[in-house]
């Protein structure tokens, strides 16, 4: 169970204002450049991350600006809003349905949210900055599709089907005719347009609670080891941090830390910190299809969250900053 803390150091360091948002804001910009690059390459976005499929790009994406957000939020820093875009390129070219309506939900937010001051206005500029991406986008997409040209690809692979023969395998439905290049070809909006809100998410989701229902001990104690594969084609990955919480605590960790997150939603809406909910929202939504938290690196975030808005429940020495001059400007902030 130790290793529910491993991520702890970087919350710590988070917390105690030794993360630098413009370090932060670098490492962003470099790890979206490098998506951007390998996207003109024509990679494929499921092998980008060793293990991980495309989702990993918008689960990184959106955990870089959130951190960014935070460490900019601590540190009274000015928060630029234009890193968003490249989130919702990166966005459109992985193919990820939540994050892209995540991605265009913060870019919408942003209209009509100063993050820096902390209050609403609109923001014409940022509109404009919204049309010549879009715009921008388009002529890219036309650009890169006179580099690339169509090509037959064989799909009998990922086509369901109880045997493939020889013969079925000559049959023109398993091949389908592709532009080389993924971005031409706006492939999240047609991913969404395919499968609109479907996910086999939802199937094994309903498993899991019915199997921990008839199940009093998994109910109680969690149940990490489903090796039905019929039930649970992903295995012990549940594609969701509440579950994925549930699967590896039980009650006994799920009950409090969700109790944790519901006030720390309402401790926000109540101070009205816009920006701080405005984050929290985007990253905990993310995370509600994924398993990226309890236990993964977005625990950092939600160690925050949870901390900073419920110090009234701590011992305040375990949660705020070191030194006292550091401490006063801690409590000035978040009171």
């Amino acid at each position: 169970m130790l290793w529910i803390f491993c991520y702890f150091g970087i919350y710590l360091s988070l917390k105690n204002e030794l993360l630098r948002p413009k370090i932060i804001l670098n490492i962003s910009y470099i790890f979206f450049l490098i998506i951007i690059f390998l996207s003109f390459l024509n990679k494929d976005p499921n092998e980008i991350f060793n293990g991980f499929s495309r989702n990993g790009i918008s689960a990184m994406g959106i955990f870089l600006l959130s951190l960014y957000y935070l460490t900019a939020i601590i540190k009274n820093d000015y928060i630029s809003k234009y890193p968003v875009f490249l989130l919702l390129y990166a966005c459109l070219w992985s193919t990820s349905r939540s994050a892209l309506f995540l991605s265009c939900l913060w870019v919408i937010m942003l209209i009509f949210i100063n993050p820096s001051e902390n209050k609403f206005e609109i923001d014409k500029k940022f509109i404009i900055s919204c049309f010549i991406f879009l715009i921008s986008y388009y002529f890219m997409t036309i650009i890169i599709n006179k580099l690339y040209t169509p090509h037959i690809i064989d799909v009998s692979p990922y086509i369901k089907e109880p045997a493939i023969n020889e013969t079925s395998l000559n049959s023109t439905k398993h091949f389908n005719v592709i532009s080389d290049n993924r971005i031409s070809e706006f492939e999240a909006i047609k991913h969404l347009e395919r499968y609109k809100f479907k996910s086999p998410r939802f199937k094994f989701w309903y498993n899991y609670i019915i199997y921990i229902i008839s199940n009093p001990k998994a109910l109680l104690f969690g149940a990490s080891r489903l090796n039905n594969p019929e039930l649970f084609p992903y295995g012990e990955n549940l594609h969701s941090f509440l579950f994925m919480l549930h699967s590896k605590t039980g009650l006994f960790g799920f009950i409090p830390i969700v109790y944790l997150l519901i006030r720390s939603f309402f401790k926000l809406l109540r101070t009205k910190k816009i920006t701080l909910l405005l984050v929290f929202c985007l990253f905990g939504l993310r995370a509600l299809f994924d398993w990226l938290g309890f236990f993964g690196y977005y625990d950092v975030l939600f160690y925050y969250i949870m901390f900073t808005c419920n110090k009234d429940l701590f011992n305040d020495k375990y949660i705020t900053t070191f030194s006292k001059k550091e401490k006063i400007k801690d409590k000035k902030f978040h009171d």
